[in-house]
């Protein structure tokens, strides 16, 4: 079944996507496909990305590598949750084995765990899925930290849920990007 179309008299912001990667033409390439449809920011080490985030109002998906310097991905996700807990947090790795994976999901309740080289495709639909979770947790937070008398807060929060309804059934744009550097 078909979802009305929400109107609003604001227009749509971009809603706003961290890459953060040591590798720093990864996270360009990255910024140049998605910054048409997001609002994309860029790391280089956890630590910048911990300094961007405490200066952001709202970010929607943080996307990290789970190896570099100085502090990896899952223990990075794990402070993101404290910084930005709505935040949908999805993991890269070239080499992180079974154990690792399983590590990095439990310590940072990761939504997606990815391998590299990541398709394009496949990190746009890991993209358009975390921000309709994200969204979706908006929406619900809205619904259950609101009265009941505020009637347009709870259309605000069926506006986010239709919202992030649309972004994960959107038809998927592939651009290629290339990927040089190891695993």
């Amino acid at each position: 079944r078909e979802l009305p179309e929400m109107t609003s008299p604001m227009p749509h912001a971009k809603l706003c996507v961290l890459f953060v990667d040591d590798e720093r033409r990864l996270v360009e390439a990255y910024a140049d496909a998605f910054s048409d449809e997001y609002d994309v920011h860029i790391a280089t080490s956890a630590q910048e990305a911990l300094q961007k985030i405490r200066q952001m109002r709202n970010v929607a998906v943080v996307i990290s590598d789970f190896h570099m310097p100085h502090m990896d991905g899952a223990t990075f996700l794990q402070e993101v949750m404290q910084h930005a807990p709505l935040a949908t947090r999805i993991l890269l790795t070239g080499t992180a084995g079974v154990e690792g994976a399983k590590e990095a999901v439990n310590k940072g309740q990761i939504f997606r765990f990815l391998t590299k080289p990541c398709p394009l495709a496949q990190l746009q639909d890991a993209l358009k899925a975390g921000v309709a979770h994200h969204c979706l947790l908006n929406a619900e937070r809205m619904q259950t930290t609101h009265k009941p008398d505020r009637p347009a807060h709870y259309k605000r929060a069926i506006e986010l849920q239709h919202r992030g309804m649309r972004l994960a059934r959107d038809p998927v744009e592939i651009v290629e990007v290339p990927y040089e550097g190891t695993a």
